[in-house]
């Protein structure tokens, strides 16, 4: 005996026994589908840099036994329960009405594996993995298990991230890579991730407004990129998200639970587990021949010492840099949100900026750190050698602002002109791009900025070769001779600046806090 079964316009006869494998085939695909759309947001980190740890999140609001297969093609696999289960409540008074409102997350899971539990972890292996519960699955995802202890590493660099068309491409350009065919091993985020600026609802003219759920629509767009390369953060001012005294008085006029955790969606989202530190607001990483020092310009409002030499911050990292085997990781990169050296008009004199930098600058040049990069104003900058405010005598670092992630603020100008008020500034474009830090060995690294108006075969926008040596850093072009000689040096005294590029739309006019510097 035949069904006739009718499956989305279509007439088809079939026996029973096809009949019921037809449901049994629907019902699983039905099943994977909804798990797949129930499993999202998904970004993997570096959990433990030291010994290869890699730590997947992703968020869903269905609660099932979620689990997590990591395997290499051909080879071993192994299954991995999340190490933890989480979701927050964010309240803020709806500006808009006077109503209260409290946003709660979909429940956030991270599961953590390392060469412990799966030995096949090593580095340079390709690592397929997927998200399951119930015989559903997610999408299937992959990544490459960063460079061994002292290897050569590639990172992308970001900025000031944002969700807009801008951000895409940005984040369309790191997946593409390098433009030579190569990928990165990891992905750097210096502060300000998805805007929500939740405290804001009600009362903000941005577009796309402000309001939690910004961190889910950010997790989406985020995850083409974030769940294939690890991507570690740092917090930039709209992850404080933290009520004024007036909203505070408007919710205890209303009645209204209001949040007064600062940083409370940015530390359940993006929480990196990673020895030695205290706070998942400041923490230090290894990859390669590399030492990352991740600091938070913000510390005042979670640190009454934020800046005195008594503060937690400074403790750990006086500590952190202390233990740093040059040997191992000759770099050391440093990454935080508010820039120390800036010649645009915007974000000028913030105590962000000047009291953490009168704090930590003599620290950090101490132990003869290599780069600073920042972001927080939305243009690109790179300086000299810089020392206490100025143009270095000796040796010291360079600093890099890669701000131009694609924030919804547009970039930002005008620059105090002319740039020759700034000596220590050497280059200087306000356009969106991204950066790439690459490592040769331990007295060669090669730094790219790439404007995102150009495809990434394209030439860079700034494009240098740092070397180092007991004597400090020198500058080079990244333009090698048929004799394979690098290009011209960086000296004091050179200059560049791009004009103003008006495809670019809107600019930034917001007041800054301290006024550009006369003739």
């Amino acid at each position: 005996m035949d069904n006739l079964i009718n499956f989305v316009g279509f007439d088809f006869r079939m026996s029973i026994m096809e009949t019921r494998n037809l449901v049994t085939m629907l019902v699983l695909l039905v099943a994977a589908v909804v798990s797949a759309a129930d499993v999202e947001q998904v970004h993997i980190s570096l959990g433990n840099a030291k010994d290869s740890g890699i730590t997947v999140t992703w968020l869903s609001n269905v609660t099932l036994d979620w689990q997590v297969e990591f395997g290499i093609v051909g080879g071993a696999n192994t299954t991995v329960s999340p190490s933890s289960t989480d979701n927050y409540d964010f309240s803020v008074v709806n500006a808009s009405d006077g109503s209260c409102y409290t946003y709660t997350s979909p429940n956030i899971f991270t599961a953590v594996v390392g060469p412990a539990a799966a030995p096949f972890i090593k580095p340079g292996a390709t690592i397929y993995y997927r998200i399951f519960a119930d015989g559903a699955d997610s999408a299937d995802f992959s990544f490459r298990v960063p460079p061994g202890a002292g290897a050569p590493v590639k990172l992308a660099m970001i900025g000031d991230l944002g969700q807009t068309v801008n951000s895409s491409s940005t984040i369309d350009h790191v997946i593409s890579g390098t433009g030579d065919g190569s990928t990165y091993d990891a992905a750097i985020i210096v502060g300000d991730l998805s805007y929500a600026d939740a405290e804001n609802l009600g009362k903000c003219e941005h577009p796309g407004g402000c309001e939690p759920t910004r961190w889910d629509s950010f997790g989406r767009m985020f995850e083409p990129l974030g769940a294939v390369v690890p991507t570690m953060t740092t917090p930039g001012n709209h992850e404080i998200e933290l009520a004024n005294e007036f909203d505070l008085a408007a919710a205890g006029a209303a009645g209204c639970d209001v949040t007064t955790v600062p940083f409370l969606e940015y530390r359940h989202r993006w929480f990196h587990y990673t020895t030695d530190s205290p706070d998942a607001l400041h923490y230090s990483w290894d990859i390669g021949n590399v030492h990352n020092v991740m600091l938070n310009s913000y510390s005042r409002y979670v640190d009454d010492k934020w800046n005195t030499s008594s503060s937690d911050q400074y403790m750990w990292l006086a500590a952190d840099l202390k233990a740093v085997d040059r040997a191992v990781t000759p770099w050391i990169l440093v990454h935080l949100h508010a820039p120390w050296y800036n010649s645009n008009s915007h974000h000028r004199g913030e105590a962000e900026e000047v009291e953490i930098m009168a704090l930590f600058e003599p620290l950090l040049h101490a132990n003869n750190i290599d780069v600073i990069f920042a972001g927080h104003v939305h243009s690109y900058e790179r300086t000299h050698q810089v020392l206490n405010g100025k143009l270095a005598t000796g040796p010291s670092f360079i600093e890099i602002n890669i701000g131009d992630g694609g924030n919804r603020e547009g970039p930002a100008v005008p620059w105090c002109d002319p740039i020759s008020l700034f000596p220590w500034s050497a280059y200087r474009d306000a356009e969106f791009g991204h950066g790439t830090f690459e490592t040769a060995n331990n007295t060669h690294a090669r730094w790219t900025w790439h404007r995102n108006n150009v495809s990434e075969t394209d030439a860079p926008g700034d494009d240098i070769w740092i070397t180092k040596s007991g004597e400090g850093l020198r500058i080079f072009d990244a333009v090698p001779t048929p004799q394979g000689d690098t290009g011209i040096e960086w000296v004091v005294g050179r200059q560049h600046e791009h004009v103003d590029d008006p495809r670019y739309g809107r600019r930034e006019t917001r007041r800054s806090y301290d006024p550009c510097p006369s003739l």
